[in-house]
């Protein structure tokens, strides 16, 4: 591989350019890509069945984070956004085929809608330089994945039924906590986690229990409501990640809505973020319903959020909108400020049920890498 640290491929679709995002991303050692579809470069649907859509999905992966230097046996994590129930077991078993469940920790998460109808499955893939050989797995009942590469505890696919959603999430810290034992960590290494529930739930009540389950441990998170199928009263799917050393060595700053979370977790160059919200500074939630005034108002929110934790939008790696399912698109994603153009982080995008809170239809969520503004290097597909 090239000296250079940063990297930002482009398959050559008009869409990537007019949404400022890469197809694929490599700063340092790290490789990621895109939230991706069964889509051609010219916009054809490249199949009409999960397991079809997925083999394509890979081969525009491999395309892309091959030019990027990146080897499919170092993909360490994935994130599987699937579209309509049926199609949720499929997708994890002809994925396994590809990537085997003990070395890559993977999440299938349930969804709404893609962008278009046909569309049933969006993949997003993470990499790191030599993962094939360092990384270790561990054996946690009832943990799909657990894996430890380097300083990075990695914790995919895990799926709860409980009574309520305030009960699953203390049975999920009950998990990671035994997780984390067997890396010889603890909890307050935990400075990531995505809850994807099905269930009716007061998100402050949730938040109360968080803070009782996690006993002073302030990870980030994301809440989101999505339909997962079962007879539990709660089904909830989470992916989760520790940095060994946070709890002596993270800056952290507080969630503007619950005190149990952090908004940001800074840990060596990693900025982990909650998903934002379209707050105002007194933290209520302001342009409701509205998808184009909400989608700039969050990127405002990120951006002063990671002002507070000392980096900026340019550092930015990857960034993903959850869309709730009846939300009316009022603009397009070239209009308004032109956000992340002069970096395009990759970037993802899907509907799930609701955000929770009342009136917010649209999340932004990111991560950052400290140094990942300058010295970019584009290349595009031929």
């Amino acid at each position: 591989m090239s000296a250079t640290r940063r990297i930002n491929i482009s398959s050559g679709r008009p869409l990537e350019a007019k949404a400022n995002y890469s197809r694929a991303l490599r700063m340092n050692d790290l490789v990621l890509q895109s939230g991706t579809t069964a889509i051609d470069r010219d916009g054809n649907i490249l199949g009409h069945d999960v397991e079809t859509q997925i083999d394509a999905i890979l081969a525009i992966a491999q395309e892309s984070m091959g030019a990027a230097g990146a080897s499919f046996d170092d993909v360490m994590r994935a994130r599987l956004y699937v579209k309509e129930p049926a199609n949720l077991a499929t997708a994890a078993q002809v994925f396994a085929e590809h990537f085997a469940a003990d070395r890559t920790a993977t999440t299938v998460i349930p969804i709404a809608a893609l962008a278009r109808p046909g569309q049933l499955i969006e993949i997003e893939l993470e990499a790191l330089d030599g993962a094939a050989h360092r990384r270790r797995r561990l054996a946690v009942p009832e943990i799909a994945t657990a894996l430890c590469v380097d300083e990075k505890v990695l914790l995919g696919g895990i799926d709860i039924a409980a009574d309520s959603a305030t009960a699953a999430f203390s049975v999920m810290v009950a998990r990671l906590r035994s997780a984390l034992e067997d890396t010889g960590s603890e909890l307050a290494d935990l400075v990531s986690v995505k809850c994807f529930i099905d269930a009716e739930t007061d998100v402050d009540d949730l938040a109360a229990a968080a803070a009782c389950a996690l006993g002073g441990v302030a990870p980030v998170i994301t809440l989101l409501n999505v339909r997962i199928p079962g007879s539990a009263a709660c089904r909830m799917v989470v992916d989760a990640e520790a940095y060994l050393g946070a709890g002596q060595n993270a800056q952290r700053t507080p969630h503007p809505l619950w005190p149990a979370f952090s908004q940001t977790v800074c840990v060596d160059g990693d900025i982990y973020v909650s998903n934002i919200y379209p707050l105002d500074d007194t933290a209520r939630v302001v342009d409701e319903n509205d998808w184009a005034a909400q989608r700039e108002r969050c990127t405002v929110n990120l951006e002063q959020a990671l002002l507070t934790a000392g980096t900026s939008l340019d550092e930015v790696i990857v960034r993903r909108y959850f869309t709730a399912a009846d939300t009316v698109m009022n603009s397009d994603y070239g209009d308004g400020r032109p956000w992340f153009k002069a970096t395009r982080p990759t970037a993802l995008g899907c509907r799930i049920e609701s955000n929770f809170l009342a009136g917010v239809v649209l999340t932004l969520e990111a991560h950052a890498l400290r140094g990942a503004g300058t010295d970019i290097k584009w290349l595009t597909l031929e």
